[in-house]
């Protein structure tokens, strides 16, 4: 399942909304498995969730953590 945890962070990246109906298509789960992937993420801060639960995108404090680790990674 980490496997899926991190191709779903991969799909978060741009700090747009990705629907949870899009990430069962796009790594072939059941939707099951991806709200759980969904809850994960937002209960550990890497996401936060829409009203619904079906919509999430990179919680401010990870998009800027990724945010330097890219700053780093272009610098050395």
């Amino acid at each position: 399942m980490s496997k899926q945890i991190f191709a779903a962070l991969s799909c978060f990246e741009n700090g747009e909304w990705c629907n949870l109906e899009e990430l069962v298509r796009q790594f072939k789960l059941d939707e099951f498995k991806v709200a759980i992937i969904f809850e994960f993420l937002a209960e550990y801060g890497f996401i936060e969730l829409d009203k619904k639960g079906i919509n999430g995108r990179l919680s401010p404090v990870y998009q800027s953590f990724l945010n330097q680790l890219r700053a780093l990674s272009t610098t050395t």
